[in-house]
């Protein structure tokens, strides 16, 4: 088995400024994605904002534990966010599970806010299907959805009546599924250590999170295109 790889690049990216904003930003990001196994079932790894542990069970089941970072949002971000608090980033940590059969994966992620930014604790499922064109080309199609406890659900899309405004009306937003999306993200190894990647996904806000007066568009497009060299 290979030992460790890491994959070194940049990546335009198109996405919403911040959680439920109606305008997208257009960046040019660094990135890393790298393993290194001390064994062959156990895996240290890192993918851009993510990173964790795993181990193999079996060909078939991996479990481990992930910690990753949540955006922020400013005020100044949008006028109709005016006299709203800032939110800063957070760190979120938790164990996740993945089971495997063939070329479909299924994952779900439990997630706990450690920076005490939310405070509360998010529920990812994701399932996600490789096909492959070529020997140097494949694409990954996926749905997920996102569940969140009401600490999370207040933090982000809750207005209290002190903070209500003409166009922005007061409301309570409760636990429960706040966003779901599907995507796909396509691979081309170029030459034997240089990778092109393309990615493109659809998310909408639903429940509480897209009747928040703090949602100003409940759907929105990601799309990111990026090369890399791996060593």
């Amino acid at each position: 088995y290979d030992k460790w790889s890491l994959l070194v690049g940049s990546a335009m990216v198109s996405r919403p400024e911040f959680i439920g904003s109606s305008d997208t930003e257009l960046r040019l990001f660094p990135f890393l994605r790298g393993f290194y196994k001390p064994s062959a079932n156990q895996e240290f790894y890192l993918k851009g904002i993510e990173g964790g542990y795993n181990y193999a069970f079996s060909p078939n089941l991996r479990m481990g534990v992930e910690l990753t970072g949540r955006d922020n949002r400013n005020a100044n971000e949008d006028f109709r966010l005016a006299g709203m608090p800032n939110i800063g980033k957070a760190l979120e940590v938790g164990p996740w599970m993945q089971i495997k059969v063939d070329n479909l994966r299924i994952k779900s992620v439990l997630r706990f806010d450690v920076s005490g930014e939310h405070d509360g604790f998010v529920v990812d499922l994701k399932a996600k299907y490789r096909v492959y064109v070529a020997k140097h080309l494949y694409f990954d199609m996926y749905g997920e959805t996102e569940w969140a406890d009401r600490s999370f659900m207040n933090h982000y899309f809750t207005v209290n009546p002190a903070q209500a405004i003409g166009g922005r009306p007061a409301f309570n937003a409760n636990s429960g599924f706040y966003q779901s999306a599907v995507g796909a993200n396509f691979n081309y190894k170029i030459r034997p250590h240089l990778f092109l990647r393309a990615d493109v996904k659809y998310n909408t806000l639903h429940g509480d999170a897209g009747k928040s007066s703090l949602s100003f568009d409940d759907t929105n497009f990601i799309g990111a295109i990026g090369i890399g060299y791996v060593f």
